[in-house]
């Protein structure tokens, strides 16, 4: 898609440009200026803010096909009619992973292998109008086989089965609103988010990569948790998450079940989990204030 929007490869310096633009835009907005995006959903940063004026060729400005290729990126895919198929990055997640110069391997073999079934395709012939047949091929193919996505959990929930599911705001590999549309689809589908609250839980985790690493607070205990609410019936409204910063200090976090969020009270640390409470997610980005 960059190569066909662009006309090449997007440099490493001006992915980074995007991403650090992005995180600088909408870092502030839970009331924290931590390098993190609380919840990318709420950031609509645009990159023609770094668009380059009339004849600068500079590193430090996107041209005008780069511009447009990166709202592509974070926006994701969408079909002749402009209907979405399916999510894009996050704004503030590291963009060289799939958006680099080099196509992402996995993708590569998924067309060649899965889809054409031909290890010779030159899947550079493919143009963005051709994504839409791609995909619905790969559905058509391969969801009976390698499908997990049905939301339909009452078989699980029968068995007294216990889920704990987290996922990387900042994931570059898997995109997190893939997950959220899931687990709404999962309430919808088993009785409500109360009653999907019994048996599954959703964690979002700010800042952080893909199954670790990136510059939020990662996850910590979840396994334990999970015996916790099995063993012991104690259902987790929150993970402890953790991350050393570069100076060697730690910053800690809870990381609230979804669709509440992590909101710092105003006093104390914000490397300090104990200064945070979890609000409700589903409020509007200027009206992000507790109420006592």
């Amino acid at each position: 898609m960059i190569n066909k929007t662009a006309g090449a490869p997007i440099s490493a310096d001006k992915l980074t440009l995007a991403t650090k633009a992005a995180v600088a835009a909408c870092d502030a907005k839970d009331g924290v200026t931590d390098g993190i995006i609380n919840d990318p959903r709420k950031c609509t940063f645009d990159p023609a803010a770094l668009a380059c004026k009339a004849g600068d060729e500079s590193p430090n400005c996107l041209a005008p096909k780069e511009v447009s290729a990166i709202r592509k990126i974070w926006n994701g895919p969408t079909s002749a009619s402009d209907k979405r198929l399916w999510f894009g990055l996050e704004r503030g997640t590291p963009l060289g992973a799939l958006a680099g110069a080099n196509a992402f391997p996995i993708a590569i073999t998924h067309v060649q292998q899965w889809i054409h079934q031909n290890g010779s395709f030159d899947w550079r012939t493919l143009s963005e109008a051709d994504f839409e047949a791609e995909l619905k091929t790969s559905q058509q193919k391969f969801r009976d086989v390698i499908g997990t996505d049905d939301p339909n959990l009452a078989a699980f929930r029968k068995r007294r089965g216990k889920m704990i599911i987290w996922h990387g705001e900042a994931d570059p590999l898997i995109f997190p609103r893939g997950t959220l549309n899931y687990f709404d689809r999962v309430q919808s589908k088993n009785g409500g988010a109360d009653e999907v609250s019994k048996f599954a839980r959703l964690f979002m985790a700010p800042g952080v990569g893909h199954c670790a690493g990136g510059d939020g607070p990662n996850p910590t205990g979840v396994f334990e948790a999970l015996v916790e609410w099995v063993e012991k019936g104690a259902a987790p409204d929150t993970i402890q998450a953790s991350r050393r910063k570069p100076d060697g200090t730690t910053m800690t976090r809870p990381l609230c079940a979804y669709p509440k969020t992590a909101k710092w009270t105003g006093s104390g640390s914000t490397d300090d989990a104990a200064n945070f409470v979890c609000v409700d997610g589903q409020h509007r980005p200027a009206d992000f204030r507790i109420r006592r």
